[in-house]
């Protein structure tokens, strides 16, 4: 029997810039700061769904900067965003790590007996990404990545979901392999649209529900990026959200086929009480085939139209 002695692992940052931007990446530390601002009081409400649009990014920085009660180190990193984010219009970012791992066992029978284990792993990510507000009623953000990872270890359990599961992510119009190395494109854009009280987006991007973004199997930062689209209405006394997306779905019989041939709902209701001390959600998703369903965008409980659709499919034909 084996006895682990020692386990080392060696984290090196090469270099790291910017995040991604704000308007495409839900896992942004802004979204940490925007919540912490929220809860402190500087900021009135936030969406439901990450990201935001341009316009409602825009407007929780200027309410932390301009706030009367603010201190002044959220002031500073609200300005920190704002000049990062807004400042230019195009961000160039580069990012890589590499660890080192180091693993000594030795046989309980035999103490002379020692095993090591060495794998070290690299990967490194270029991008070029921008939030733009054209106008106070329209915006858009991207970020066109390409990340490479060493293949030639199997590691896919020891790295964070989205890098280390390459052979869930090697779709056909995404990925290329050159060598030991797995190239992956990581593509995100949004249009945005609206004012304060009802704004929404058109994209290609990651989504985050709640206050943890990874709760969801899909709408989850470590999920894939999907064609979507969302609306949010706040009307004070309540808040509704509607979400349609496109995810893709893997082939049970060939290896890396992916396809698009599913389309996701989902709504929410909030409404506020207590001054917005307490907020209480009714929300659910759907799956369905077949071609677009627009009975998915009526704000109504989805249940009943599952009934209904039942109910209609159950019907006798007769020729007429």
């Amino acid at each position: 029997m084996k006895k682990n002695l020692l386990s080392l692992i060696l984290f090196i940052f090469i270099f790291s810039t910017l995040h991604a931007q704000i308007s495409v990446n839900p896992t942004s530390d802004f979204y940490t700061d925007a919540l912490g601002w929220y809860l402190k009081g500087y900021v009135d409400s936030l969406p439901q769904l990450k990201p935001y649009s341009t316009e409602v990014i825009e407007k929780i920085l200027m309410a932390v900067m301009e706030g009367e009660s603010v201190s002044e180190s959220d002031r500073e990193d609200a300005e920190v965003y704002y000049k990062r984010y807004f400042g230019r219009k195009i961000h160039f970012t580069v990012e890589g790590n590499f660890s080192s791992h180091f693993d000594m066992t030795e046989d309980d029978e035999d103490s002379s007996a020692r095993y090591e284990d060495n794998y070290e792993l690299y990967s490194a990510k270029a991008s070029l990404g921008g939030d733009v507000k054209v106008n106070p009623y329209f915006g858009f953000g991207y970020d066109f990545g390409i990340r490479g990872l060493n293949n030639n270890e199997l590691l896919s359990d020891r790295l964070p979901m989205y890098d280390g599961n390459r052979e869930y992510h090697k779709m056909d119009d995404f990925y290329f392999k050159e060598g030991d190395v797995d190239f992956l494109l990581d593509l995100n854009a949004n249009v945005t649209f609206g004012t304060e009280r009802i704004n929404g987006s058109v994209g290609y991007s990651r989504t985050g529900f709640g206050l943890d973004p990874a709760s969801d199997i899909i709408l989850n930062p470590a999920a894939f990026q999907m064609p979507n689209a969302s609306v949010n209405f706040d009307a004070g006394i309540f808040e509704y959200t509607q979400f349609t997306g496109v995810p893709v779905a893997q082939s049970q019989t060939v290896e890396n086929k992916y396809t698009w041939g599913k389309v996701f709902s989902f709504h929410s209701l909030r409404v506020p009480f207590f001054n917005r001390k307490l907020l209480l959600s009714y929300y659910e998703s759907c799956m369905y085939g077949e071609g677009f369903n627009p009975s998915y965008l009526l704000p109504v409980p989805w249940i009943i139209i599952g009934e209904v659709s039942s109910s209609l499919l159950q019907l006798p034909l007769t020729k007429l």
